[in-house]
């Protein structure tokens, strides 16, 4: 997608406050992607996957992207904003693109403001989708926390936060290096990340999961080292009738799903397993079912429906996060519909998209 054909960037007024947003595709659902630490919805679009993953949800629905107040293209504000403020520009950005009601996909800590958007304006959210995401953020320790800060600030603009945003076992490589130290100097100064983190730090939904009514999806990769995964198991079981899912091998949220509206399904395609040589991760005796393969799970209720294999026993990290392709095929005089997709071990796959069954590879 070129610059023409990216979407335009629009102003919400919150308060005083101009939230930028924009909006892609114009299917009758509602979409609203709620960012984590970083986030400038321009420059998110030169990283790979990123433009694909939106058009994809955008063919069946309207895809609403925006940046929190102080950061992105959004304006900079005196302080750290708190989390009601911020919870606010959610449904300012949904008032200024006319969504009455939408699904709410939250990372990290943009998914405790999800929960608090749900709780707060119940009527205007359908379902919940949280990547990533906890009750609370502070640290195991003040002096874990300090160093982490530290790390984290001087270190800022450089790109190096990728390395602990992919799995451990996925190399970055420099130009991925250079990319993302641009999205991290697009999103904040190191001053505002030390602000908004010290807020983050005090966050803490746990009062409010009860009272969620809304269908809601817990998903967190086992081995994330932002946010542990034990969080999202927190954030699961204090939420009414959620469903959770844990899946890859360490990575946090990065280009892993995909919708499709004929048949009401997520696909996730998963990682490897940590450390990835399934010798020395478990010895031939751990549980591998869901490394490197095609998830296949409702989008309502999270329930899982079936899931493809492509690499057993994986021994050479040919994970299976590449992007998906959804389409409809007449094989043997009758119209399938099939995904496709070509992950690192060298096959191209076709997969019946209703069973989970190989067609071709």
């Amino acid at each position: 997608m070129t610059g023409r054909d990216l979407p335009e960037t629009r102003y919400a007024q919150s308060g005083d406050v101009s939230i930028a947003y924009q909006v892609m595709g114009d299917g009758p659902i509602d979409f609203v992607l709620i960012p984590g630490l970083i986030s400038n919805i321009e420059t998110f679009h030169e990283i790979p996957g990123y433009t694909a993953f939106l058009r994809r949800l955008s063919a069946s629905a309207r895809v609403i992207t925006f940046d929190k107040r102080g950061q992105g293209l959004s304006d900079r504000v005196a302080g750290a904003p708190s989390l009601e403020q911020r919870m606010d520009d959610v449904r300012a950005v949904m008032d200024a693109a006319g969504s009455r009601r939408a699904v709410l996909a939250g990372m990290s800590e943009g998914g405790a403001m999800s929960t608090l958007f749900a709780a707060t304006y119940p009527d205007r959210v359908s379902h919940l989708v949280l990547f990533g995401s906890a009750p609370k953020f502070a640290p195991p320790s003040p002096e874990v926390g300090a160093r982490m800060l530290a790390d984290l600030v001087n270190n800022w603009g450089s790109g190096a936060m990728i390395k602990s945003a992919r799995s451990p076992n996925q190399p970055v490589s420099a130009d991925m290096m250079a990319l993302f130290g641009r999205v991290e100097r697009s999103a904040s100064s190191p001053g505002t990340l030390r602000s908004i983190i010290l807020l983050n730090r005090g966050i803490d939904v746990t009062p409010i999961l009860s009272a969620i009514r809304v269908p809601t999806i817990v998903m967190h990769r086992p081995g994330d080292a932002r946010v542990p995964a034990a969080g999202g198991r927190s954030m699961a079981s204090l939420v009414p009738g959620a469903k959770k899912g844990e899946y890859g091998g360490g990575a946090h949220v990065w280009n892993a799903i995909v919708f499709d509206p004929d048949l009401n399904q997520l696909y996730l395609p998963t990682g490897n397993g940590f450390p990835w040589n399934p010798h020395f991760r478990s010895e031939g005796k751990g549980d591998n079912l869901f490394v490197s393969s095609i998830v296949a799970v409702d989008a309502d209720t999270g329930q899982y429906r079936w899931h493809y294999q492509e690499t057993p026993g994986d021994a050479w990290d040919y994970d299976a996060i590449s992007d998906i392709t959804l389409v409809d095929l007449r094989i043997d005089g009758a119209m399938r519909k099939v995904l496709m997709h070509a992950p690192k071990n060298g096959f191209f796959y076709v997969i019946d998209r209703a069973s989970g069954k190989l067609l071709s590879a």
